[in-house]
């Protein structure tokens, strides 16, 4: 049993949610399936379960903060109309849980896109004023009914039910005695968003059952169905559900957006054949643009708050991901640090941190998981927090990194893994470590010569358990030497227009800016900085 909800913003917008699912969360996060943006609701703060035909409410948020028809509650179940008040945002209990419409034949799903078709020519007619007791012509019901459908356009987006309001115009105007407003959803299947039944001895949530026939011809060529008498129409006389449903008159109608079939509009009088006509089927045409259009707003209002939930969210997380970085380098005596990284997404999987060790000796570390956006931060953040812990537990480099290798392969699921960089440097025996593949590299421009990276392959971490690791080489520092380690960002920015930064510029533009510093100077680094920030030059 689907559950079938009005939900109404604090902007007083109404729209109906169907849920082909026995349970609805709502909450603050944008991963629910009503998010609520209010400061004043939890995470997760209620969930909607179905359950032996009823829907009931649980109030699982920790400030308790759910009202039902202005009342608060932890468990209770919702009859038909009831309201929830979650924040801002009130949820209504749709009267009828269910579409309200079924077809007699199976269902099919509508999955196959139908071809491009066009959108049916705008009504023109003008027509004067009818006289107080004279009987308005067909010209004069259709001006009228321009007038109705120029207000719907006008009202679309303001809190109005724009469905329900289309039906108000067709039950006035044209003589059907039920009706319905379907659209197609993301699964391609048909969802009622409106239907009204005026037969005699009908109740106002009476299930509407038409012909899968009727409906089924106007999905597929994206035309109009206009049948004055249908159990006699040669297209539709052999439809069992037709004889059966005792069809006398229908007409259904397309409703196009972006050339493509969105939903349908539907009308049909099972009392008396040859009470729909073509001039019926212009009305009809003008109501399903109106709905054609409120759908397309729909989707587009949907989807833009979609994206802001999750710049939102994004945003939050890149937030959250800067606090991993350090927020100052550390003070070494005799020494300029320098550390910087900047994300090509939102969020990203580079890292890296300095950490104080004892004796006066500085642990490096620098990190770059595979892949870019939400799951490599994940992952990166939870080798952070395993790398902290570990470097004040560990006595020694390669204890410590065959430790993380462990770790991280039991959190990795999809593929991914993490390489390298991490060294301790010791000041006072003026020594520095060696660079080391597969991305992380030192470059050490020393006289106008570089020192080779340490050549020595070691396997990324997460990929396989058990690996002893051991420490590089190292170099003897003299005045005035740079060294520099990256991840592969640097040397590969550029390369998705046609041509990568490389080792050879950025060896180029350590050279050009190589200068001893003197008397703790630091102008040499800042333009080292500002050269690292520059787009790369053409190749010579």
């Amino acid at each position: 049993m689907p559950i079938s909800l009005i939900l109404k913003g604090a902007n007083g917008v109404e729209e109906r949610l169907d849920f082909d699912r026995a349970k609805v969360t709502i909450g603050s996060d944008a991963l629910c399936d009503i998010s609520v943006a209010d400061p004043g609701v939890d995470r997760e703060q209620a969930i909607l379960v179905e359950r032996d035909g009823g829907i009931e409410l649980f109030d699982i948020g920790e400030s308790g903060g759910v009202l039902v028809n202005g009342r608060p509650t932890g468990h209770t179940a919702l009859k038909p109309g009831d309201e929830v008040w979650v924040g801002g945002t009130v949820i209504r209990l749709a009267v009828e849980a269910a579409s309200g419409v079924f077809f007699s034949e199976r269902p099919s799903t509508v999955r196959e896109e139908l071809g491009a078709v066009k959108e049916p020519p705008a009504l023109t007619v003008v027509a004067p004023r009818p006289l107080p007791g004279v009987k308005p012509s067909v010209e004069e019901q259709r001006f009228a009914v321009l007038n109705q459908v120029r207000r719907l356009i006008n009202s679309i987006g303001s809190g109005e039910n724009i469905f329900e309001s289309i039906l108000d115009v067709l039950f006035d105007a044209v003589p059907v005695r039920r009706g319905f407003i379907s659209i197609i959803d993301g699964s391609g299947e048909l969802q009622v968003k409106a239907f009204r039944s005026r037969e005699t001895g009908a109740s106002a949530t009476e299930k509407i059952e038409v012909s899968r026939t009727l409906v089924g011809k106007v999905l597929t060529t994206g035309k109009a169905v206009l049948t004055s008498d249908a159990e006699a129409d040669a297209d539709f006389s052999a439809a069992r559900s037709i004889h059966r449903l005792r069809i006398k008159a229908a007409i259904c109608v397309p409703l196009i957006a972006e050339e493509k079939v969105v939903g349908i509009l539907y009308g049909d009088n099972r009392e008396r054949p040859g009470s729909l006509v073509k001039d019926h089927l212009a009305i009809l045409n003008a109501l399903a643009s109106v709905a054609a259009v409120a759908v397309e707003k729909i989707r587009l209002l949907r989807e833009t708050e979609v994206k802001r939930k999750i710049e939102q969210a994004l945003a939050i997380a890149r937030s959250i991901q800067k606090h991993f970085l350090p927020a100052h380098p550390p003070n070494v005596a005799g020494f300029e640090v320098f550390g910087k990284s900047e994300s090509c997404d939102e969020t990203g999987g580079d890292y890296f941190d300095f950490f104080e060790l004892d004796a006066g000796r500085l642990g490096i570390a620098i990190a770059d998981v595979t892949g870019h956006g939400i799951g490599p931060a994940l992952l990166m953040a939870t080798a952070r927090a395993a790398l902290r812990v570990l470097v004040r537990a560990e006595p020694s480099l390669e204890s410590l990194v065959s430790r993380l290798n462990d770790l991280v392969r039991e959190d990795v699921r999809d593929g991914r893994f993490i390489t390298l960089f991490m060294a301790t440097f010791d000041p006072k025996a003026g020594t520095m470590p060696r660079g080391r593949g597969p991305y992380a590299a030192g470059l050490v421009p020393r006289e106008g010569q570089d020192d080779p990276p340490d050549s020595q392959r070691r396997p990324p971490l997460g990929v396989l358990g058990g690996v002893p690791f051991r420490a590089g080489t190292t170099l003897p520092i003299s005045k005035g030497d740079l060294f520099l380690f990256s991840t592969d960002g640097i040397v590969e920015a550029g390369v998705e227009k046609g041509e990568a930064f490389g080792f050879d510029r950025l060896r180029r533009v350590i050279s050009e800016t190589r200068r001893p510093e003197r008397g703790g100077d630091r102008r040499g680094g800042h333009r080292r900085r500002r050269r690292l920030r520059r787009p790369p030059r053409p190749a010579r």
